[in-house]
Formats: C-alpha cells, structure tokens, sequence
C-alpha cells in the first residue's frame, strides 16, 4: 500500500533512526557486527534479479497474478481496485498467450537500471489525479493510475500490484519515483545539483547520456499510451504526427532537462530500447480520427497554457479515448 506524499519521509525517519537505534557505533566488537550488517543488506545482482523474473515459475505465477519473491514467497492479488467490466480482477487474461509476457519482460530485463526506472517514471508522469467525470472534470481527490499495454488486449487500467508483475521494480523504489513526480522532478535519476553526483558528472558525454535517456523513457511511455501493436507482431505503432509535435510535448514534458530537437530525433530514430516503436503509413485509416486530431490539438493548448493541472487533464482525456478505441477494436 502507498505511504501519503507527507508520511513518506517521516517513514524513511522512523526507519533510519530504527537503524541508528540497534547499529550505533560497536568500537569493541566492530569488526564481525559490519560483516553481518554487509551481508544483511547485500542486494541480490541484476542477473540474479532478470534470472528470478524470467523463470518459468515466477512468469506463471504472474499470469494468475501473483507476484513470487525468489524465497518463494507468493503474494496473490487478493484486493482489485480496477476490476473489469465483468467483476474479474484487472490481471485476468491480461496476458492471454505466456509468450508476450515473456517477450516484455525479456525487453524490459535487458535495459539498463537506468532506463527501467526512467521508463516506469515517464509511465507515471501526468498519472496522479483525481478521476474524471463524463465532461472531463475531477471528481475525489488524486490517486494513481496505473495501466499496462499489451498486444491483445491493448491499454488496461490496472492496481498497484498488477503493475509491477509487468514492470518488476521494487515498491521502494517505486515510491521513490512517485515522490519524485509529486515533488516536480521530470527525471527519475537527480540531477548534479540535486545531488545526484552519479547519475550526470557535469562532463558533456554524462549530460548527452542524460538527455539521450530522457528522450528513450519519455518516448516509449509516449509509444505505450498512444500506439497500438501490430497483430501477431512486437512492433509498436504510433500515430503519424510529424516530430515537431512530438517533440513539443517531450519538451514541455522534460523542461530545462529536455534535449535539443536533433539530439531528440537522432535518439528517437537510432536507439535500440526504441526499436520496436515504428510510425504509422500515412494512409492507415486511423491517422484521420477526427477525435484524435482534435484531442491532440486540445494538449498542444494545454502545454501552451503552461498550467499543469490543464496539461494532466488533456493527455488524460486523449488516453482515455485511445484506451476505448483499442477496446472497441480489440472486442470485435
């Protein structure tokens, strides 16, 4: 369960004075005590972490889903807060076929750290708000909205728990990154001045690999929540829009953290995490929804508003419509 945005840091307090607590400095004994709290706090290696998820047990375990830890704990999806249509919860036949779960995971697991967590980043950004009545306005206060794509389903609202069986990061730091979005940030990974000495050196090859990954998470949560997947393929297409719009809305997006238009292109066309993205043909028919048209039109507006409680709004309501027009496709 999420922590408020306001108990966040009191809970990350009470427990590091908890650790200060039983840990305070041990002169006589050191030795042996810092070799069981290295041992405790020894993380398991991101080989040993894609060999766990992409093991035949942890995937089927997903599929009914349940999240299996690597002690073989297993935690079932026991309360739905996005149950279907039908009353099953959110993870039935999300994945009908083990093989495109496979597939994504694989993809997913073969990024870097980096790029995993600035792409499950960029799929929550603008994804913090109260729920919309039929004109489109707020109802209830803001919570999150997870969703998960896939080929045969197309875009699915989906709980907490779901979510992460498809993006495997840990709640922690899950939490990290939600904080970071509340907090305005427009990056999973800080920035020099934030502290954030590791993620960018201040060199110009640090920063171009900063830009180069904002362009990569934002395009791909781009990719997921308006393209829909080809049938018995793994190519992603997005609608036809020429780059200038797309990059408009990268842009607004990123901020002062944006890369520059050719950077954007050179890494939207050349980067392998985006490989399986593709453009549409001009003359597929639904490159002339007049709808689409029209909503894209109304999030350009909003970002030339510059009020981000507009801009949330828009993109929502043009996923929204996405979302149904998959569902209308996929059910026939």
């Amino acid at each position: 369960m999420l922590l408020p945005p306001e108990d966040m840091v009191g809970h990350y307090r009470d427990h590091q004075g908890a650790s200060h607590a039983t840990g305070g400095s041990n002169r006589g004994g050191g030795e042996s005590t810092k070799k069981v709290r290295s041992a405790a706090r020894q993380r398991p290696s991101n080989q040993a972490k894609t060999g766990h998820t992409l093991a035949d047990d942890t995937i089927n375990a997903s599929m009914l889903g349940e999240h299996l830890d690597p002690a073989g704990n297993r935690t079932a999806h026991s309360a739905c807060y996005t149950p279907l249509g039908n009353g099953e919860a959110c993870h039935s036949e999300l994945y009908r076929k083990k093989r495109y779960l496979q597939k994504h995971l694989r993809t997913f697991m073969d990024y870097s750290q980096e790029v995993r967590t600035e792409t499950v980043f960029q799929l929550l950004v603008d994804r913090y708000y109260a729920d919309l009545d039929a004109a489109g306005l707020p109802v209830g206060p803001p919570r999150w909205h997870y969703y998960v794509h896939t080929p045969e389903g197309g875009v699915r609202d989906v709980c907490q728990h779901v979510f992460l069986l498809s993006y495997p990061l840990s709640k922690n730091t899950l939490l990290r990154l939600q904080k970071r979005i509340i907090d305005g940030c427009t990056m999973a990974h800080a920035k020099k001045q934030e502290g954030g000495v590791a993620a960018c050196t201040g060199s110009v090859t640090s920063n171009l690999a900063m830009k180069s990954l904002s362009v990569i998470g934002w395009y791909q949560a781009y990719a997921i929540q308006m393209g829909d997947y080809m049938p018995d393929d793994d190519q992603l297409i997005v609608p036809r829009r020429s780059r200038c719009e797309e990059y408009d809305e990268y842009a607004a997006a990123l901020g002062d953290e944006a890369a520059g238009y050719k950077h954007y292109c050179d890494t939207v066309r050349t980067a392998p995490e985006l490989a399986f993205i593709c453009r549409a043909r001009k003359l597929l028919n639904f490159q002339h929804c007049k709808t689409c048209v029209n909503l894209n039109e109304k999030v350009k507006q909003a970002i030339a508003s510059k009020n981000a409680d507009e801009i949330k709004r828009a993109k929502a309501t043009r996923a929204a419509h996405h979302q149904s027009t998959r569902a209308e496709r996929y059910d026939n």
